[in-house]
């Protein structure tokens, strides 16, 4: 795999409008990010203003993105105002394959401003509603990890607590060891500070969308 700053200077070439600051502590990728996509014979172009804040351990970590001139207002936005452009759980089944920055945002980014100008456009979302708003987060967990929405509270707090026990029977009944069932999924969280916070304050958006109070 490149190293990181092979895989900036990949991305510039591609988008000659961006800039790199490396920073002693992350990399700031900004500028204006050119896009041409296209569905169901439908092409949507443009430009956006973005930023970029990643570290040098990517894909270990994931990047923060910001978009500065999006024509509508989003659920997806984070307090700090980077978007959500996937569940933290989908974003880190991407990164297992350690993909180059381009790809991340070929993957993640791109669908994300597509979505954004068709809905403005045409009212509605061109991929389904399951990327966009809280309730579809959670069914990224409920379809693709097969969890119900019980057995995602219970994962939450398993991670919130610090409780991660390989050997303990995993929270979703399948009989299997927590190490040999959803483990898989949440060790890297448990094992990353900074994809720990991510995936807690996800889950804190998640279930604070339904209006009720989980203690």
């Amino acid at each position: 795999m490149n190293n990181i700053r092979e895989q900036i200077n990949d991305l510039l070439k591609q988008q000659t409008e961006l800039q790199v600051n490396y920073k002693e502590s992350n990399i700031c990728i900004y500028g204006k990010y050119h896009y041409s996509l296209k569905h169901n014979d439908v092409i949507l172009d443009g430009v956006k203003d973005i930023k970029i804040e990643m570290d040098y351990e990517y894909p270990i970590s994931i990047p923060k993105v910001y978009i500065f001139n999006l024509k509508e207002e989003l659920e997806h936005v984070y307090k700090d105002n980077s978007i959500c452009l996937a569940t933290v759980g989908e974003i880190l089944q991407y990164l297992i394959d350690k993909p180059s920055i381009s790809e991340f945002l070929n993957r993640f980014l791109d669908p994300f401003i597509f979505s954004a100008d068709w809905h403005l456009k045409y009212g509605v979302f061109p991929f389904g509603e399951r990327k966009h708003g809280y309730e579809g987060l959670l069914s990224y967990y409920t379809e693709e990890w097969g969890l119900t929405k019980e057995q995602y509270i219970k994962m939450v707090f398993l991670i919130y607590h610090n409780k991660y026990k390989g050997h303990l029977p995993c929270f979703c009944n399948s009989g299997f060891k927590l190490r040999n069932c959803h483990g898989r999924y949440i060790l890297p969280i448990v094992k990353n500070q900074r994809l720990r916070n991510t995936f807690l304050i996800e889950s804190i958006m998640i279930l604070n969308k339904d209006g009720k109070e989980y203690g």
